[in-house]
């Protein structure tokens, strides 16, 4: 049985088998782009601040529906983008991926309690509703977060970490403008004439 190197193997290959491979840069690409969606997601609820206390009311938890809440958790989402996009640490996926352990679960419990309003979960940039969908989404972002911390780390500088944040940022907020995204949360989209 021979040593596999990427000189004698496919990188396909390489990869199955933890030879060099994209690894590294699939953990950057999983962190950033978390990044970008709690950075994004936060802004959202910051602009459109009425759509957003109005989300919190529709899940029916009287705890959730308070101005203590609603403060807290754009900044928690801008903290946590941060620690993501400067460190790139476990630390910071671990925590990511407790706070979107926590949004299921406070999803499923507004679900159980038959709310179906919208979740605001990502602020009007993809208006949700609270239910099954919801929840999958909350989960399947807390796995990747927390399954990012099983591929080693990619030595990328913290400035191109921010400069690749803030450029899928962009690219996220121009295509949301492009649908059309309203100040109450609906989506319009633009017709070629």
């Amino acid at each position: 049985i021979g040593v596999l190197s990427s000189d004698t193997v496919p990188m396909s290959v390489g990869i199955v088998f933890g030879g060099d491979g994209l690894e590294a840069p699939l953990r950057t690409a999983v962190e950033l782009g978390l990044a970008t969606i709690l950075l994004l997601s936060a802004g959202s609820k910051l602009v459109s601040w009425p759509s957003w206390r109005r989300a919190l009311a529709g899940y029916r938890l009287r705890w959730l529906d308070s101005d203590a809440v609603a403060w807290l958790v754009p900044p928690a989402e801008c903290l946590l983008a941060l620690g993501l996009v400067l460190d790139g640490r476990p630390l910071a996926a671990v925590a990511v991926g407790v706070l979107f352990t926590s949004f299921a679960f406070v999803l499923s419990i507004a679900a159980l309690r038959g709310s179906r309003e919208d979740c605001a979960c990502l602020g009007v940039l993809l208006p949700a509703q609270i239910g099954p969908l919801a929840v999958a989404r909350a989960a399947g972002f807390s796995l990747v977060s927390l399954g990012s911390l099983a591929l080693p780390v990619d030595n990328i500088a913290p400035g191109d970490r921010v400069a690749i944040t803030l450029g899928l940022g962009t690219i996220v907020a121009l295509l949301s403008l492009r649908l059309g995204v309203r100040q109450d949360g609906s989506v319009q989209a633009h017709r070629a004439e």
